[in-house]
């Protein structure tokens, strides 16, 4: 029996993140499933942090069908919705939205007992096991701000692991990084899915960026957004797209 996708978008109307009743993308189908990695590429603007936030289920579509493991998502209870949503995972762009007022563990530790109902011990042991996974144990007690953006993303990064997820959205995570960095993001969510203590049966990776070139050899499925539209391509097409490409921004959806 064939598995059911992690999320299927029919005919959605992106909302834009600023003005909610307002797309900004048209007419989006489509289907990710289990095990997949795709690299959603599009210029500044296009909509990538509003397709990957819809398709999160963190912002309502303006018309369309979000369908989460085979459930229609606004259409179930907020409790479904909830445990939904447990079973995905987001990392913003830039700094990953980190809780300022928070230490860095602090930022793990609140999710586990949120969801989890985690004794505070069980939670910071548990939240300092997924930071040392991402190099970052040292920092556990730190304020976010003594961090620097690319840091705070891979902070960013380990709270989005705190639960078991099987599908895991990622904004931009490679904008602004130097070849070291780029390296080490690359190579860890390559491994990522293989991870027993962090995943939940065959993970689907989601990431966005400005450009393909960074992805292959990584991505097996790739989507351009422009001019308002999200098409699906083959990876010869990303290739082309990519090989056109005057500059960092380029407009890949022309």
């Amino acid at each position: 029996m064939s598995e059911s996708p992690n999320i299927e978008l029919a005919r959605v109307e992106v909302p834009c993140e600023e003005e909610p009743q307002t797309a900004i993308v048209h007419g989006v189908d489509w289907v990710v499933r289990p095990g997949e990695r795709w690299a959603v590429c599009g210029g500044p603007g296009s909509g990538k942090t509003s397709l990957l936030c819809t398709g999160a289920g963190l912002n309502a579509p303006v018309a369309g069908t979000l369908r989460a493991f085979g459930r229609d998502y606004w259409g179930a209870t907020a409790s479904d919705r909830l445990a939904l949503s447990r079973r995905v995972g987001m990392v913003f762009d830039g700094g990953g939205r980190l809780f300022t007022h928070m230490s860095v563990v602090e930022n793990l530790v609140l999710p586990l007992q949120y969801h989890r109902e985690c004794d505070r011990e069980a939670a910071r042991e548990r939240a300092l096991q997924l930071l040392a996974l991402v190099g970052l144990e040292a920092w556990a007690d730190a304020a976010p701000a003594r961090l620097t953006t690319v840091t705070q993303r891979r902070v960013a990064l380990a709270r989005a692991l705190t639960e078991p997820v099987e599908l895991l959205f990622l904004d931009a995570p490679l904008v602004g990084l130097g070849p070291e960095e780029r390296h080490w993001w690359l190579l860890f969510l390559r491994d990522l899915s293989e991870r027993e203590d962090v995943t939940e049966g065959r993970m689907s990776i989601v990431t966005s960026g400005y450009e393909f070139s960074s992805w292959f050899g990584w991505a097996d499925r790739f989507a351009v957004l422009g001019n308002g539209f999200f098409r699906t391509l083959e990876e010869a097409e990303a290739r082309t797209v990519a090989a056109a490409a005057t500059g960092p921004a380029a407009s890949v959806g022309a």
